[in-house]
């Protein structure tokens, strides 16, 4: 028993020196590594040359077009949009003008003749009345105006005149059946009453109709214009369809 105490305390001892040395060593090379780098002298590093970064382009619009046209969510990727141009309305036709017959200038007021488009029967309007699809917004001896719409449109009375139609359109016209004679089925004509509007009032210069201060000149009154007779001025005016003859107060 004793023997074997001593046999394990002597491995012990061995396992004890041997840890020793083992320490001795690690020791040792680490104090000379610790000197050999302390000892080191160190080694100059290059520095590298610095580059300097490019500058950033500014930001243009076009060059993100390629995105803009290719955006899957987009209506319409074409680039070129197409636009559907409805081409205007052509202008509505000017609708025929009337024909004028004549002028009628009576107290300051005038009255034109006019008979509409395609129509045969006659009829006097003054300004403000319609005739047809036209307004009557000006009239006077000569010109007429008339308004359709937004447009206006001066005439001269002379050129409203009614166009006879030509000799083939005449005899087109014509019936195939010799014409029928008249019949007059009015009651005859008092003979004073037609004394009395041939010929002037007796006393005065011209034909008294009643309007008091105006005489209507009579058939066949040469005088001059401008003569004055018993208190009374011949005044005569010309228009389109002639000239128009009465007499006024020597004072007017």
């Amino acid at each position: 028993m004793n023997r074997k105490l001593i046999w394990l305390n002597l491995l012990l001892v061995a396992i004890l020196g041997a840890a020793g040395y083992q320490w001795r060593e690690s020791s040792r090379k680490a104090a000379e590594l610790n000197a050999a780098v302390i000892n080191q002298r160190p080694r100059p590093q290059q520095v590298p040359i610095h580059v300097p970064a490019q500058a950033v382009p500014p930001v243009q619009a076009a060059n993100y077009l390629p995105a803009a046209q290719q955006l899957l969510f987009s209506k319409d990727r074409n680039p070129d949009e197409i636009i559907d141009v409805k081409p205007p309305d052509p202008p509505k036709p000017v609708p025929p003008f009337p024909a004028a017959f004549g002028v009628i200038s009576m107290f300051g007021d005038t009255t034109v003749l006019l008979a509409e488009a395609g129509k045969t029967e006659q009829k006097g309007y003054r300004v403000g009345e319609k005739v047809g699809p036209f307004l009557i917004s000006k009239l006077s001896q000569d010109d007429i105006t008339l308004e359709w719409e937004d447009k206006t449109f001066t005439k001269a009375l002379a050129d409203l005149k009614p166009k006879e139609a030509p000799p083939q359109q005449q005899a087109a016209a014509a019936p195939a059946a010799p014409p029928q004679q008249p019949v007059n089925k009015n009651p005859p004509t008092n003979p004073d009453a037609v004394k009395k509007m041939t010929e002037a009032t007796p006393g005065l210069p011209g034909i008294d109709t009643g309007a008091g201060d105006m005489l209507v000149c009579a058939p066949g009154d040469s005088s001059p214009a401008g003569t004055v007779q018993g208190g009374w001025r011949k005044v005569v005016t010309k228009g389109p369809f002639g000239a128009t003859c009465r007499w006024v107060k020597a004072g007017q």
